[in-house]
């Protein structure tokens, strides 16, 4: 089941089960196990004991950023579900050569790459700070976001700063995919 979260669900931290899909899952009161499918992290919760949704689900909402969840559960198991949001979304920590450079790689914390969910070389992006202030950034190469001079000095961007991208594929800003970007210094 793919559903687009309501402010009210995101605000509130909960999943509402549409009625076609009620059958699959636990019935009311009863335990269910939500799993984190972007890194596995598990949260142990109940449903509702009247109503048809998934309360508890306020931590798993602040992790990701986006309203397109897809919802995973297996009828042999009712009793657990894989939850994932359709956006791409990570956290970086800016290097030597990125703070001196102005660029950022698209790799999170782990190593792991984005460049390929992002676009290619050449793609220009809207990039969206925390402040709701707009920048324009384009990819290049294999993996790095370059044009990042003025974003850098609006943020206080420097070494160690540690950045929160995400990216929902369905927004737009005058035909360009949007990057959302927040920052926050990281102390070692």
């Amino acid at each position: 089941m793919t559903k687009t979260l309501t402010h009210t669900e995101i605000r509130y931290g909960v999943l509402l089960i549409p009625k076609s899909y009620r059958r699959f899952f636990p019935v009311f009161s009863h335990p269910i196990t939500i799993i984190d499918d972007a890194d596995g992290e598990q949260f142990f919760l109940r449903m509702h004991r009247r109503l048809s949704r998934i309360d508890g689900l306020t931590r798993f909402y602040r992790k990701h950023h986006g309203s397109n969840v897809a919802v995973a559960i297996n009828q042999n198991e009712p009793t657990t579900a894989h939850l994932r949001f359709e956006e791409i979304a990570f956290e970086h920590l800016i290097s030597w050569p990125e703070a001196r450079r102005d660029y950022i790689n698209l790799t999170d914390m782990h190593g792991r790459r984005f460049s390929n969910k992002i676009g290619s070389h050449g793609t220009v992006l809207s990039v969206v700070d925390d402040m709701r202030r707009k920048f324009e950034m384009k990819r290049h190469g294999a993996n790095q976001l370059t044009r990042c001079t003025s974003c850098f000095r609006s943020n206080k961007i420097k070494l160690n700063t540690k950045l929160s991208l995400w990216l929902d594929p369905s927004e737009m800003d005058d035909g360009k995919s949007v990057l959302h970007l927040c920052t926050k210094d990281y102390e070692s």
